[in-house]
């Protein structure tokens, strides 16, 4: 119950005291680890249990796995693997397969994660999906896309995960041919009712280039949040058109929409494409003072960049302070290079090299 609610503290708390722990209450206490990303607590448990003569279950594993996948712990996760095959599990259990392939996919490890696959004697929609995403993260576009042709020529219907991890495929400019047939299969199934679809759909077309088609689906979507604003904003700055980015901001803000530090980042990186200063710093002091967000690395190389390029190095420098990095030295230095501001550009040349 109190894992559930996400008390883990008062859940271990319980734990601790239990004069009896069975396998469930092990598996319990690692699944509910791994899923609030402590992975360390997690493996922690699974080394626990052994010692106390309780022996692992498929459910052990595949929590554990996932902990694994959590920290990146490829070496525990390895140990894993090789206790899965020495109990002949891989055969049997559909759902510890998956786990696998996602352990590996998410760390890193495609290879692994392809033997694992080809291994299973039988290949569910999890495990699909699961090696799907991790090409997917990687770019691999076109592994990508024979893993889902091939699945569905096994006859296996890809469901709205998988085809949300094919879209984040395409979102390079020459594969919107290959997302606009997606698209197709997503509109008669009637899934672009589906937020994390819908605004997946808009993002792929926005940084495909294809502003037209993400504006189309975009005024198609049922529901319309920060995240589907934010990607259209995304596609106007690509394609230079900053003004149809603001505009779009001050519609989101009008209708109700909070803006995120993602949103601040496009509007912000916008303001550097046309070199307007003020409505940079306009954005910059909204974030702040109007929707409490806290400035990250992005934004202050932003306004830092202007700051610099419109002569106001001594602020631009104040500003990097905040967040010291090479991007925005860099930016600095060759400002003051432009502007012949030799010991300002002396200073960012120091931070540069070391």
């Amino acid at each position: 119950m109190y894992i559930k609610c996400g008390s883990l503290e008062m859940a271990q708390y319980m734990f601790n005291h239990l004069s009896h722990r069975d396998i469930v209450t092990w598996n319990s206490m690692i699944t509910g680890f791994a899923e609030q990303g402590r992975g360390e607590e997690g493996l922690k448990c699974f080394e626990q249990m052994k010692p106390r003569g309780i022996l692992p279950d498929p459910i052990t594993l595949a929590s554990s796995l996932k902990a694994c996948t959590t920290i990146t712990a490829l070496h525990e996760g390895s140990v894993i693997h090789a206790e899965v095959e020495r109990l002949g599990l891989l055969e049997k259990d559909l759902y510890l397969g998956s786990a696998l392939i996602d352990m590996y996919a998410k760390t890193g490890l495609l290879s692994r994660a392809q033997e694992v696959f080809d291994k299973l004697p039988l290949r569910g929609i999890v495990a699909w999906t699961a090696l799907i995403a991790g090409y997917a993260v990687v770019g691999s576009f076109e592994k990508t896309l024979i893993c889902l042709d091939q699945m569905q020529f096994e006859g296996f219907i890809p469901n709205n995960i998988t085809l949300i991890w094919c879209l984040k495929a395409c979102q390079s400019p020459g594969a919107g041919n290959k997302g606009i047939e997606i698209h197709a299969e997503i509109e008669r199934r009637g899934m672009l009712d589906h937020d994390l679809v819908g605004n997946t759909l808009v993002d792929m077309y926005a940084k495909c280039g294809l502003v037209d088609k993400a504006c189309q689906t975009f005024d198609k979507l049922p529901l319309k949040d920060v995240v589907s604003w934010t990607a259209l904003m995304v596609g106007f700055v690509q394609i230079g058109e900053s003004g149809n980015a603001f505009r779009f901001f001050d519609q989101m803000v009008m209708q109700g929409i909070r803006p995120n530090a993602v949103t601040f980042s496009v509007v912000l990186s916008a303001c550097i494409r046309i070199g307007i200063f003020s409505k940079c710093r306009t954005y910059f002091e909204a974030m702040r003072d109007d929707f409490g967000i806290i400035s990250g690395l992005e934004h202050t190389n932003c306004v830092a960049y202007l700051l610099s390029h419109a002569g106001q190095v001594e602020n631009a420098l104040a500003m990097i302070n905040l967040f010291p990095n090479l991007v925005a030295w860099q930016s600095v230095l060759g400002a003051c290079r432009r502007l012949g501001n030799t010991d300002f550009g002396k200073e960012a040349f120091r931070h540069l090299i070391h």
